[in-house]
């Protein structure tokens, strides 16, 4: 390892054949701990022998892995393939292959399981190897079958009318999981996640090879307004590990062609937390209430006809109607350990709310509604 950096031709090759690589050095030495590489899987040089599931819009190969023997057992693998995995989800690839030994002894092995990748099979769901020739050193030839790992992130949605009763129990276990470390805090129930999951149209979970990394509820209601149909954001969370890759935009975009048949142009959603109110800024110019404007009587009749978590509020006298407030919606208060002023608009958007009563410590939250094309 301390070689490494010496060695021109290998710092060259390494540069030239992937998209990303990147170094870990000790900053009170300078020394090289470890490094990792990839590239995307449209320019590995094997990509048409990979199975039709690894797309070469979506794939990413991780091709070079290495940490230095005074460091290995600390972790640094895991933590060096997690940062090169979470720099490719951010440049949108979301499906990750690699090739190691398939020696009894080798420790990749483990440190793959620990990542939660599988060893991939072809279409006809057959184990498959990498071909690699090489030389003994008594400079006979060898090939060496090297086995391809596989992970992937991606969000799958069902309709909750057809999750059956026996396995809500276990869909709440999952969520309850999620919440408690996307959320850092405690508090809810399997019996109220049960709750939600019965008056939602929708539940997502976004999978992680054998794990799961986040969960969506939605609501699609049968009619539509102004000749939109509107999807609504129930509940929402995505560990802590996995909240700056865009996951909800994406579970967003993955409802939208899941239900083609919807002329969504509204999307609406109830929070207390400013990186929904930030999320609903992305999606579409109209208009977004109630930033932009109060709630007219239709609008908000319309979403206590249609949305639950609008007409229970305004059944139990808690709704503010025109600038959509709901007092004391939440009994564990502020739900979440975020920050409130990061990202732009932030104090205009609190300002109006707090002049309004709105007070998150409370348990408040407040009617979102953005209009898109």
């Amino acid at each position: 390892m301390a070689s490494f950096l010496q060695n021109k031709k290998l710092w060259k090759l390494l540069k030239k054949n992937n998209d990303f690589l990147f170094l870990l050095v000790e900053e009170s030495a300078s020394n090289l701990i470890g490094f990792v590489a990839g590239r995307a899987v449209s320019n590995y040089e094997e990509k048409d022998k990979l199975p039709s599931k690894i797309s070469l819009e979506k794939g990413f190969y991780i091709s070079e892995l290495g940490v230095a023997e005074s460091h290995k057992k600390n972790g640094w693998g895991c933590k060096l393939v997690n940062f090169l995995i979470n720099t490719a989800l951010l440049n949108g690839f979301s499906q990750f292959v690699l090739v190691t030994h398939d020696a009894i002894n080798n420790p990749a092995k483990k440190l793959y399981a620990k990542l939660s990748m599988q060893i991939l099979k072809n279409d006809e769901e057959k184990l498959f190897y990498r071909e690699v020739q090489q030389k003994r050193i008594d400079n006979r030839p060898e090939t060496d079958y090297r086995p391809y790992y596989y992970k992937s992130f991606q969000w799958f949605f069902n309709k909750t009318i057809d999750i059956s009763k026996s396995k809500r129990y276990n869909y709440a276990t999952i969520i309850l999981k999620i919440f408690e470390n996307g959320m850092g805090i405690k508090g809810w129930s399997l019996e109220r996640i049960i709750e939600q999951l019965e008056a939602s149209t929708l539940l997502g979970l976004l999978q992680n090879g054998n794990s799961y990394e986040g969960y969506f509820f939605a609501t699609i209601p049968s009619e539509q307004f102004e000749g939109k149909s509107i999807l609504w954001i129930d509940a929402v969370s995505i560990t802590k590990g996995h909240q700056k890759n865009s996951w909800i935009q994406k579970g967003i975009d993955e409802i939208m062609k899941f239900f083609s048949e919807y002329d969504f142009g509204i999307i609406g959603g109830r929070s207390q937390n400013p990186v929904v109110f930030k999320l609903f800024t992305k999606i579409g110019s109209g208009e977004y209430l109630p930033f932009s404007r109060n709630y007219t009587k239709s609008e908000m009749d319309f979403l206590i006809k249609n949305i639950y978590e609008v007409n229970k509020p305004n059944v139990e006298g808690k709704l503010n109607q025109q600038i959509g407030i709901c007092k004391n919606t939440y009994k564990e208060g502020k739900l979440g350990d975020y920050p409130i002023l990061e990202f732009p608009n932030a104090e205009q958007y609190e300002l109006l709310l707090s002049q309004n009563g709105f007070n998150r410590h409370e348990g408040d939250s407040v009617i979102l509604i953005k209009f898109f094309d």
